[in-house]
């Protein structure tokens, strides 16, 4: 029996969901949640299989509930609904998502083929996670802006995401797209969500995509970033890198903050 999270504020849609697999109760539990901070509780509380998340919802929206799983369960096989296009129709680099999406609009009969055919493939070959590379390719593919934090052991690094692409990062040790690349090669990062950027400077001009590409000939042979965490690392081991003066960071009051 497999256990289905699936997240999204459409209630017609979570409807429609879940009754096409109440015609396969004793295949699969499904469990429905509105929003981030519900599909939070339901991962705390339960053993869940896999995840299916909108990306754009109110209360807590689909980007942070995936900062929550790469934080605290990066192993957990993850879907996400789209409205945009694949990758390799914006007319640079092709490459495919470490992360499968499935179209929007949604059709309940073909979300549930997709759901058993990614499981299947699961029981045959392992499937990965989410690592900060598949986090970066759905923020590219959905034309994010934020800021995100990340972590790893004493080192940190800030990365800025402008309409999907990366224009700047930083590290102790330089910026730029080397900045990037060395963030990317971390274990078992933790990261943070900002919703807003600060006044930047851009220091990569080089599409996302291309980039992404480049870094995951070195990341496909490994499904997850590190194990599965349980609790929080100990706040020693974060250490957010500071701006200079000049950059002052904006960051938006948000009710889930305490969850990431």
């Amino acid at each position: 029996m497999k256990t289905i999270l699936f997240v999204d504020d459409d209630q017609y849609m979570r409807a429609k969901v879940a009754s096409v697999f109440e015609l396969y109760r004793g295949e699969f539990t499904l469990v429905l949640a509105a929003h981030g901070v519900e599909a939070v509780q339901v991962l705390e509380e339960r053993h869940v299989d896999l995840v299916i998340t909108d990306l754009w919802m109110p209360v807590m929206d689909g980007f942070q509930l995936l900062v929550h799983m790469l934080n605290r369960r990066p192993e957990l096989p993850v879907m996400v609904l789209s409205t945009r296009n694949p990758w390799g129709t914006r007319g640079s680099a092709s490459m495919a998502s470490q992360v499968r999406c499935v179209a929007k609009p949604l059709s309940a009969q073909v979300l549930f083929a997709e759901v058993r055919a990614y499981l299947d493939a699961k029981a045959s070959a392992p499937l990965g996670g989410l690592t900060l590379l598949s986090l970066l390719q759905l923020l590219a593919r959905e034309r994010k802006t934020c800021m995100l934090q990340v972590a790893a052991g004493e080192r940190s690094g800030t990365l800025y995401v402008l309409s999907g692409e990366v224009v700047h990062a930083r590290t102790e040790n330089g910026e730029g797209e080397a900045a990037l690349f060395e963030m990317l090669g971390w274990l078992v990062p933790r990261v943070r969500l900002a919703p807003a950027l600060p006044a930047l400077r851009l220091t990569i001009d080089t599409p996302t995509e291309k980039l992404l590409s480049s870094a995951s000939l070195f990341q496909n042979s490994a499904p997850v970033q590190g194990p599965s965490r349980t609790e929080p690392a100990p706040a020693k081991e974060w250490r957010p890198e500071r701006p200079s003066r000049s950059v002052k960071p904006v960051y938006e009051k948000s009710p889930w903050t305490a969850l990431i």
